[in-house]
């Protein structure tokens, strides 16, 4: 679709390196505005003058793209350059401005754009079939540059850009790219903030619409939300019923104000209706009911969520009991409603037996002939409910107080109905007092609530208890509910390789693998034993009273081997492993969530032991756990008070005595001003993002101190900088170098990156491959670190530009003595002379180390035989020194006072 380039134009933009600067800074300040200003279409304004002003063109627009009903894509523009030329164009300019100008046509170049999803530069326009036509008057196009704007896989909007004198090319895309991308970004952040009111809004709006009161409290039990209904209801305390007020506050303020007829009259009949209602709002087990000044009769109904939120319902049966009154006032009136009434009803006597009874009562209880003195409910109540529903009507009757509940009910077919009970006093003839009582068929209701509890505490891809359900079996479980002293087992299952079926596979299998390890699990286990899948790939398995570690160990080496199992997709298999976390309870936990954090460690030291394992949880592991969490702290808040200090550890020539360069290490300086060492702080590496921060910092310390060593004229040779994040290619890392050095000025050649061999492992090489190619292509040397320690370092040597190599320490340790660590630096000399490779060995400590090392061919090393880490200072003066000697060995003794003449000042001075 796209022309070629008008012959006056070579479609290079000038000055690249400032132009690219510019980008950067346009970039930066989007999103600072975006963060700072809700007002988006005057940041997007502004960046579309930014873009016109970068690429020379004339004018441009900025829009979101959209789907309409059909799925066909159309775009919505959000800034556009003013170019109105009448009153017809100064209209449409003023429709921009209210988001409502839209372009639907896919038969030019902005709809095939669109369609295509992909960049589209047209230099010719006048010979271009799909350029469409311009409104009369409108200023000719005669270049033009469509860009689409996505975020990941998804089109959210597109950039265009017109008469660009010489037409449009590849590099002004590339140019503007970081632009694009940051729009894709603010555009999905604009969406999701778009979303979330309007989901907001239709919860604020369903509340509203409910006419029972209802209100939330917090786990701090304040008032959080409320509808109209519920500050309705209480007409005198409405006004001091405001969100963020504490429960027991609202409470004390009703009874002041004399909210309630419950509440009594005097001061210590207050207390008392205050301290009863507290206690029951803390731990509901059932409805409540409140008489207002007013004359309401309210219902409450409260429970408390999983989270700790308490929701309470509101419910006015004023109207009912007005009924009940009108129909004891009058007996045509009482039995015309009571017969029509579409709730059962029904008079009990002291013996509990039913001695009226309305038709809908009849049908509820599958009975055609009307119940008389003859029948007692009691009598098809289910067994369980039975003690508790005839204990409900003699409080009924001994307090002379309404009271509710939920009781089952066994119907001639053998059907089980739910009914709610509303139970309330009256005066007999002759003495003593009657029930009456409203049943209500709730049946449904309850089925509702049970698949509305299944849905909040089962996995909808597996079908297994979830995380929630987990943690409320616990908590039962953990107190004992088994019988006194009962124990029982948590087994902790994590998949090993999930993350790459999905990347390699797809998600589809990634689902059918979850699926395929819960059957497995699940069938795996007693029947009374507990599997939950807690999320992503990890699952959980309460062994129901195991009564030791042994017990346990059998029930997860008999799950390995379950999960190991290949499991068949489509025309291939897949092969799984897991890791397992045991903890015994009561020993490895008193409660559930400490149960569970063991377990956790217990997994933990399972995957960093080599996976495809199970351990068992001891106290050391909760030691080592809580040591590298101090140490996380401790990294993080050095690098908020930016306290990270590199050192530097020489590397020299073993053949010359030469210095070769410095490697920079990583310390900590505590409060004391002393350098905390890596003994100390090593598990931090494990922790990927705290990594990969502390790799970014280091980075940028250690360049600041190249960039003054160079500009003092001081030559410490190539400096090497340690990387523990694996994945690379995922976050730029390349970029990140390449830009500090020519921010700082480092020529190429002077800086190498240092990658574990084990970090490599957590990442495809197809994944890090082009970040080590860019960075090789601007000779930025790569060493493979600790080299010989972890499984695969043979396929990164071939596959990988990693232009050096360091053996690691422990082949070092012993090569004097030991032959087969001799062996292996023999064969690892070898092997980088026929690839090219540099080969340096790291901790060499003794002169007979070093003397060994020469003999194999081993011309570089660092050690303590060489020098220990030093500061940025010490280093200077090493370096000096070691120019010295190497001057005087090349120069002469004769000369030795001259070169002393010129060192000495920059010695003393550093």
């Amino acid at each position: 679709m796209a022309n070629a380039a008008p012959a006056v134009s070579d479609h290079r933009v000038p000055d690249r390196g400032a132009d690219r600067e510019a980008v950067l800074r346009l970039v930066a300040q989007l999103q600072e505005d975006f963060i700072a200003d809700d007002e988006h279409a005057a940041i997007f304004q502004r960046m579309v003058e930014a873009v016109i002003t970068l690429t020379q063109s004339a004018f441009g627009f900025f829009g979101e793209a959209l789907v309409d009903p059909d799925g066909r894509p159309y775009l919505r523009l959000i800034a556009l350059t003013d170019i109105s030329w009448n009153a017809w164009s100064r209209a449409m300019y003023r429709q921009v401005e209210t988001g409502g100008l839209e372009f639907r046509n896919f038969d030019n170049i902005i709809g095939r754009a669109l369609s295509q999803s992909a960049p589209t530069i047209v230099n010719d326009m006048a010979s271009n079939p799909h350029t469409g036509e311009l409104p009369p008057g409108h200023p000719p196009i005669t270049t033009f540059l469509a860009l689409p704007v996505h975020k990941g896989d998804t089109l959210v909007g597109m950039i265009g850009l017109a008469n660009r004198p010489g037409g449009y090319s590849p590099a002004v895309i590339e140019l503007i790219e970081p632009i694009v991308q940051t729009c894709g970004t603010l555009i999905s952040a604009v969406r999701i903030e778009r979303e979330r009111r309007a989901a907001v809004e239709l919860l604020h709006e369903a509340v509203e619409a409910i006419p029972e009161g209802i209100v939330v409290h917090d786990v701090h039990d304040r008032m959080v939300l409320c509808n109209s209904a519920y500050l309705d209801l209480y007409p005198k305390s409405r006004d001091g019923r405001s969100l963020s007020l504490c429960f027991e506050d609202l409470v004390r303020q009703s009874a002041e104000l004399g909210e309630y007829v419950d509440s009594g009259e005097t001061e210590a009949e207050k207390a008392a209706w205050i301290d009863w209602r507290l206690a029951a709002h803390r731990n509901p087990s059932g409805p409540l009911f409140q008489t207002t000044r007013t004359g309401r009769h309210l219902r409450i109904d409260e429970r408390r969520t999983a989270s700790g939120l308490t929701v309470g319902l509101r419910t006015d049966l004023t109207e009912i009991l007005k009924t009940q009154t009108l129909l004891r006032g009058s007996e045509a009136k009482f039995r015309s409603l009571f017969d029509l009434a579409p709730l059962g009803i029904a008079r009990f006597d002291a013996d509990d037996r039913i001695v009226e009874a309305n038709p809908a009562l009849c049908t509820l209880l599958g009975r055609d002939a009307a119940l008389d003195g003859a029948f007692a409910l009691v009598e098809i109540l289910h067994d369980d409910d039975r003690a508790r529903f005839q204990q409900t009507l003699k409080t009924v009757r001994d307090r002379g107080r309404s009271l509710s509940g939920e009781f089952r009910i066994v119907v001639e077919d053998g059907a089980v109905v739910t009914v709610l009970l509303h139970a309330a006093a009256v005066p007999e003839q002759g003495g003593g007092a009657g029930v009456w009582a409203l049943l209500q068929d709730i049946s449904e209701r309850k089925r509702i609530e049970d698949v509305i509890w299944h849905a909040a505490h089962h996995d909808s891809l597996t079908g297994l208890p979830n995380r929630t359900y987990l943690a409320e079996y616990l908590a039962g479980k953990a107190p004992g509910s088994d019988g006194p002293g009962a124990s029982f087992g948590l087994l902790l299952v994590d998949l090993d390789n999930f993350k790459l079926v999905n990347d390699t596979l797809g998600h589809e299998a990634g689902d059918v693998l979850l699926t395929k390890v819960a059957d497995r699990l699940a069938k795996g286990v007693r029947k009374r034993d507990f599997v939950a899948r807690l999320g992503g790939d990890e699952f959980a398995v309460v062994a129901s009273n195991a009564r030791s570690v042994a017990e346990l160990q059998k029930l997860a080496d008999r799950l390995l081997v379950a999960l190991t199992r290949r499991i068949p997709y489509g025309d291939r298999s897949i092969q799984t492993y897991g890791s397992i976390g045991i903890a015994l309870f009561p020993p490895h936990g008193r409660d559930a969530r400490e149960l569970i954090r063991s377990a956790d460690i217990a997994l933990y030291e399972a995957k960093r032991g080599g996976r495809n394992r199970a351990v068992v949880f001891d106290g050391e592991m909760l030691r080592e756990a809580r040591a590298r969490f101090d140490a996380a702290q401790t990294v993080r808040q050095a690098l908020a008070e930016n306290r990270i200090v590199p050192v530097y550890q020489p590397i020299v020539d073993l053949t010359t005595g030469r210095l070769d360069g410095l490697e920079a290490l990583f310390r900590v300086k505590s409060e004391t001003d002393e350098l905390i060492g890596p003994a100390e702080l090593a598990s931090i590496f494990e922790h990927h993002e705290l990594g990969r921060a502390i790799d970014l910092h280091m980075l940028d310390l250690v360049t600041a101190d190249m960039a003054d060593w160079l500009a003092r004229g001081i030559d410490v040779g190539q400096v090497a900088v340690n990387v523990c994040d694996g994945e690379l290619g995922r976050h730029r890392y390349d970029e990140r170098v390449l830009k500090l050095m020519a921010t700082r000025g480092i020529p190429e050649g002077r800086l190498r990156i240092e990658v574990a061999e084990a970090a490599l492992l957590r990442t495809e090489i197809a994944a890090i491959a082009p970040t080590f190619a860019k960075l090789a292509a601007h000779r930025v040397d790569v060493a493979l670190d600790d080299f010989g320690t972890a499984f695969a370092a043979l396929k990164h040597l071939k596959s990988l530009p990693i232009q050096q190599v360091k053996i690691d320490r422990s082949f070092i340790a012993d090569i004097d003595d030991d032959p087969a660590s001799r062996s292996i630096v023999a064969a690892l000399v070898r092997l980088c002379a026929d690839l090219g490779k540099k080969l340096i060995a790291e901790g060499v400590e003794t002169e007979r180390q070093r003397d060994v090392l020469l003999e194999l061919g081993c011309r570089y090393a660092q050690g303590y035989l060489i020098a220990r880490p030093m500061t940025k200072a010490k280093a200077e003066i090493f370096v000096l020194r070691s120019f010295a000697q190497a001057m005087r060995r090349e120069i002469g003794a004769s000369d030795v006072a001259e070169v002393a003449d010129v060192l000495l000042p920059a010695v003393r001075a550093s």
